[in-house]
């Protein structure tokens, strides 16, 4: 009997044979008297080992294992890039830091896996930007797999918006150094910074408008240096009471040092208010500015200069008038009717707010007509203007 392997217990019809190699054809033929017979078949495949992970780095590693099916050339599958196969081992490059794969070895029907986690690599030194004097923003490089990290204050702030390479941090005190480590996957990088200094100055030009009953338009010129913001508070000088409006304005930026904030009110006819803000810087708080005052105690103050226009374009009238007073929340406007001898409000309430200066009327009847401005706050209305342009004389087409 010949064809390969080690024949043994041979008798006239029979013989094993061993010391094959698996996965494997084999032709076997016997000979016997002159005469023979051959017979062709192939070994069953066995079990790969297990892989064996070697030389890991945060992008890369080399896979072995034992492959007794007559050098078969294997698949591997997981991730990444596989090169420099054999028949008992690659190479795998092009993976991710700190990630966690599962590669499989294939081959002649068999296959076996292993699992695994790549190593996690430096990250890179945060870099500070948008300083303030009370918060920064901090970036870095994070290979890692988009790992969250653990970021740690060295003497204070609070940190949120955490990403895999970002995060803020405000609640820092200014002209102060702070050390921010940040750690991912067991790798940390630092950076040490300080704070700008804040220079907190009082405010000028503080100017309130109310728009109506409820709602002013605050503004005054921002004289600090790094700030963190305003706060705002109101004074209610009839009964002393201090309310304070807005916590913290935040960071803006000035148009020519000039700062503005829309203020939500409850406002009491028969008082006299005064609005007033103080820089801030975390939590010191800046001198206190002069007061901009809403005085309810009376009626408004008539407005001034009162004027009225016709378009070129029949009965439509434009009403301009100047404000005399902060303490109005809204004007009413009055048509008179020449000829009929009438009066009928055009706008009022909120159709025309404080801070309006102008209002436009569209006639529709021919005839002559002039127009009035009543200013009006929560005590009352003041005494109405009257236009002092000449009659408009509608004629319609």
């Amino acid at each position: 009997v010949t064809g390969g392997g080690v024949v043994s217990n041979v008798t006239a019809t029979s013989a094993d044979v061993t010391g094959l190699v698996p996965n494997t054809a084999y032709t076997f033929t016997v000979s016997a008297a002159g005469q023979s017979a051959s017979v062709t078949t192939t070994t069953p495949s066995v079990a790969l080992g297990t892989p064996v992970v070697s030389n890991a780095t945060g992008t890369s590693l080399t896979l072995t294992w034992t492959n007794p099916n007559g050098g078969a050339l294997p698949v591997v599958t997981g991730g990444g890039v596989v090169s420099n196969v054999t028949a008992t081992s690659a190479d795998v490059t092009g993976l991710v830091p700190n990630t966690a794969y599962t590669f499989t070895v294939s081959a002649a029907g068999q296959s076996a896996s292993v699992s695994t986690t790549t190593l996690a690599v430096a990250v890179g030194t945060p870099v500070v930007s948008n300083l303030t004097a009370n918060s920064l923003h901090l970036a870095w490089t994070n290979p890692n797999g988009g790992a969250l990290p653990l970021l740690v204050t060295g003497t204070g702030g609070v940190v949120s918006n955490v990403t895999a390479t970002s995060a803020d941090v405000t609640g820092l005190t200014s002209n102060t150094t702070y050390t921010f480590t940040v750690s991912v996957a067991g790798q940390s990088a630092s950076v040490t910074t300080t704070t700008l200094a804040a220079v907190l100055n009082v405010a000028t030009n503080v100017a309130v408008v109310l728009v109506n009953d409820t709602t002013a338009q605050l503004s005054w010129t921002d004289n600090s240096i790094n700030e963190s913001g305003y706060q705002i508070s109101l004074r209610d000088f009839t009964n002393g009471q201090i309310q304070t409006l807005v916590a913290n304005t935040g960071v803006a930026s000035p148009t020519n040092g000039n700062l503005a904030a829309t203020l939500n009110l409850a406002l009491t006819a028969g008082h006299l208010y005064g609005v007033y803000v103080n820089a801030l810087s975390g939590t010191t708080v800046g001198p206190i500015s002069g007061y901009a005052r809403i005085d309810l105690r009376t009626a408004p103050v008539a407005p001034a200069t009162v004027t009225a226009t016709q378009s070129a374009t029949p009965g439509v009238v434009t009403v301009n008038w100047t404000e005399t007073s902060n303490s109005v929340s809204s004007f009413t406007i009055e048509r008179l009717d020449l000829v009929n001898n009438t009066t009928t409000v055009v706008a009022s309430g909120a159709a025309v707010s404080g801070i309006a200066r102008t209002y436009t009327d569209t006639v529709t009847v021919s005839g002559s007509y002039q127009y009035q401005v009543t200013a009006v706050n929560a005590f009352g209305s003041s005494a109405a203007t009257l236009a002092t342009s000449p009659v408009i004389n509608v004629v319609m087409p």
